[in-house]
């Protein structure tokens, strides 16, 4: 029910969007760092595709995203005025943006990360942007495959704490799409990302493993081959990807419980679900 009251609200909806979208772009300036770090840790006979104009596109598109995400720093006005007075975190903070104006900065973001994330791949991939349903180039095989995957596995997290995976915050509802589990997908889309170059650059994945064709319904296929050495490396991951969806889907929860309650103080609020308390197991910090 706590929710179902987030989501139709504006102020309370847009509150947690922001968040959902600046730890995103977070993340997506973290990976490409982390990419570039890759780089400079290896030789540079084993990249030298990489070129170093594209190093210093790479630092300049790492910055563009850094300042996308600081457009979401919060400000509470309430709290600033008067320590003592007590903040509503819904209305007392700036700034505010609309879901259409969160949207877009996270596609803008996301245009950003992909035209630099591609750069960190050979040109035998074919990778020059990111392209789906369906994909044309074997990394976007590999990536939409593994959303997928990443999604299904946000979906039984949200189930087990006992939110309902239909009704998303940044992802508007749509008929048999499950918004709240792609809002989840996207705190975990840079690990994927990261994974996914692993795959490449450590050739565990060849071009023997891909059939590309002229066909427009499949012009890339991931081959047999391929699937067998993709599940592999990906029940190597998919342990620790439950175990942060969980920890997403615990941690809303409490904060929910903390913030949205509270802003109802005359009345005692119940539990989402029959479990009210984390397991042992801290949460990540967000």
């Amino acid at each position: 029910m706590q929710q179902y009251d987030v989501i139709h609200n504006d102020e309370s909806r847009s509150y947690w969007a922001s968040i959902l979208v600046r730890l995103k772009l977070h993340q997506q300036a973290t990976t490409l760092r982390k990419l570039q770090h890759c780089l400079h840790n290896t030789n540079p006979t084993d990249h030298s595709h990489i070129s170093q104009i594209k190093l210093i596109e790479i630092d300049d598109s790492i910055q563009k995203i850094k300042s996308l995400r600081d457009k979401f720093r919060k400000h509470y006005v309430a709290s600033a005025k008067n320590p003592n007075q007590s903040t509503n975190i819904y209305s007392d903070y700036t700034p505010r943006y609309q879901i259409p104006s969160l949207i877009g900065t996270e596609g803008v973001g996301s245009a950003i990360y992909f035209k630099c994330y591609q750069q960190f791949f050979a040109d035998e991939w074919q990778f020059h942007s990111r392209n789906r349903r369906p994909p044309r180039d074997p990394v976007n095989v590999v990536l939409s495959l593994s959303y997928t995957l990443l999604q299904h596995l946000c979906q039984q997290a949200i189930y087990s704490v006992g939110f309902d995976p239909y009704h998303g915050l940044l992802h508007s509802q749509s008929y048999g799409r499950q918004s709240l589990a792609c809002d989840f997908v996207e705190l975990q889309r840079s690990t994927i990302d990261f994974w996914v170059w692993e795959l490449f650059d450590q050739a565990v994945l060849d071009s023997a493993d891909f059939r590309i064709s002229d066909e427009t319904r499949y012009p890339c296929e991931l081959l047999k081959s391929g699937r067998s050495k993709f599940y592999k490396a990906f029940a190597a991951i998919r342990p620790n990807l439950t175990k942060t969806a969980l920890s997403h889907a615990w941690l809303w929860q409490n904060r929910l419980q903390r913030n949205h309650c509270h802003q109802d103080t005359s009345s005692v609020q119940p539990s989402l679900s029959f479990i009210s308390h984390h397991p042992e197991a801290p949460p990540p910090p967000l």
